[in-house]
């Protein structure tokens, strides 16, 4: 019986996300202003002989504003929230023995520096010059995009809260920078980076 019960569950947890979506998009445009972002939820358990647990129930909103004050300038902005509902969901098993982190959460819950839990994860102005792109404000910087693996992308640090489960635009702590690119013809570029974070 418990097999048959370890089996539903799992058949459910994978087929759920085809009968509800996980992540819900949007996208408006009105003059020179974009709005746009995701309401997602992410879930994890922990499948024990006789005991199926949660271990996290994220929920994240994410929204991205873009002003374009003319053809040459750009404002970005993109905030997130999350909320891990786990620890109000249950309080016995894996979650008990976790306990300690909930009252740590509640003690010390306001933002840190080098997590995902900054409300403002981007904000930057883009300046299009003829030769020049310029980025300045707190960013993501990529080099060498590759499926699954960074050997070059290695400018912004990584959070690992999920260890390798996040995807990389979602792991990459943002750091306050200023980016400039100067096209070299049309096939060559040249990069500086400029970190005082």
């Amino acid at each position: 019986m418990k097999m048959i019960i370890k089996v539903l569950v799992i058949i459910t947890i994978l087929t759920f996300p085809l009968v509800i979506g996980t992540q819900v998009s949007f996208a408006f445009q009105y003059g020179n202003w974009d709005l746009g972002g995701y309401l997602r939820h992410e879930s994890s358990l922990k499948v024990g002989d006789d005991t199926v647990e949660p271990m996290w129930f994220e929920n994240i909103l994410q929204l991205e504003l873009t002003y374009h004050l003319n053809e040459n300038i750009d404002f970005f902005l993109m905030t997130r929230g999350y909320y891990d509902a786990v620890y109000d969901a249950k309080n016995g098993g894996f979650l008990k023995e976790h306990r300690v982190r909930k009252d740590l959460r509640d003690k010390y819950s306001h933002h840190r520096k080098d997590t995902l839990a900054d409300a403002i994860r981007e904000a930057y102005i883009d300046i299009f010059l003829e030769d020049f792109d310029i980025r300045i404000g707190k960013q993501q910087i990529v080099w060498g995009k590759t499926e699954g693996f960074k050997m070059l992308d290695i400018i912004n640090p990584t959070d690992y809260r999920k260890f390798v489960q996040d995807v990389f635009e979602d792991s990459r702590i943002t750091l306050w920078s200023a980016k400039i690119d100067y096209a070299i013809g049309l096939n060559n570029l040249l990069e500086l980076v400029i970190i005082p974070d």
